[in-house]
């Protein structure tokens, strides 16, 4: 009989994964204040070699550390707090990023649903915590191994409203049941075999930076098309910088899409990720595009 894995152990994957595709998504500040409920996520970010780590004991100097990195940088940074009151401290930094078009990434950690407006300690309504003051808000499932594509699909949403036209704020809350962390010596859950053909690859294929052949390629396949590829400037020192499209004024399209991409779905005046396919040229890559 296989033994099934352990909520810790489940929660420790959880965390990793939210990690793991904020950075394919090119994150690489996280500002963390530490508490016990956000302990899978703190520790996944411990354990990734790709972000620069800030620790901060008080989750309002948190939230404008992360707010400054943002404004300087141009890209969202992460803050990170345990439940309760803790997150509240973030809102003065999250009314900022909004109102001055800054992007920023938020995650609160929380109870899970059973543990709510029952008296639990730490425990207060974090749905929708911060109102209209952010971009995009969504209740995190509790911890699944069935469902970390949707996590990942999640924070690529998320990420894209962080980033999008107008910039700002965006809010994440995540439940964890304990025990938050597997025992001592337990071997961690590797990420699911699916993991890229649902959410990870998505973020992979966007986020990655054409190289110089495949851009030759893509050139001579538009001809004399009305559009070209160029480095966004305000990505271009970015690890993984954004790739836009320009139209000429009088120019219009509709994209081919599928309707469950989301594509459709949006106002052309918002930044849109289509793919080279999408424009009828045969590549194998997708790259980020923003209108101009």
């Amino acid at each position: 009989m296989t033994r099934q894995p352990g909520v810790g152990a489940v929660n420790a994957l959880w965390g990793r994964t939210i990690v793991d595709q904020l950075h394919r998504l090119g994150v690489r500040h996280a500002c963390i204040s530490p508490g016990y409920r956000n302990a899978p996520v703190s520790l996944a970010f411990a354990g990734h070699q790709g972000f620069e780590i800030h620790t901060h004991i008080d989750e309002r100097s948190g939230g404008f550390f992360g707010l400054g990195i943002g404004k300087m940088t141009g890209a969202p940074a992460v803050i990170l707090c345990t439940s309760g009151t803790a997150a509240v401290n973030f809102y003065p930094s999250v009314v900022e990023a909004y109102y001055s078009g800054t992007p920023l990434i938020v995650l609160t950690t929380d109870r899970p649903p059973e543990l709510r407006q029952v008296g639990a300690n730490q425990t207060i309504d974090q749905i929708k915590l911060f109102g209209d003051h952010v971009r995009f808000f969504a209740e995190v499932t509790t911890p699944d191994l069935q469902l970390t594509g949707y996590l990942r699909q999640l924070i690529n949403q998320a990420y894209s409203q962080a980033i999008g036209a107008p910039a700002g704020p965006v809010h994440l809350n995540i439940p964890f049941r304990e025990p938050l962390t597997p025992p001592k010596g337990e071997p961690g859950l590797p990420f699911p075999a699916t993991a890229d053909a649902i959410g990870g690859e998505v973020g992979k294929r966007i986020w990655q930076v054409p190289d110089l052949k495949l851009n030759q390629q893509t050139s001579s396949n538009i001809g004399t098309a009305p559009w070209w590829w160029d480095p966004c400037p305000r990505w271009k020192d970015s690890p993984r910088p954004c790739w836009t499209y320009r139209l000429p004024p009088a120019i219009r399209f509709w994209p081919k899409a599928p309707a469950r991409s989301g594509m459709l779905q949006r106002s052309m005046a918002r930044p849109l990720k289509i793919s080279i396919y999408c424009l009828g040229i045969k590549a194998s890559r997708s790259f980020s595009s923003r209108r101009l």
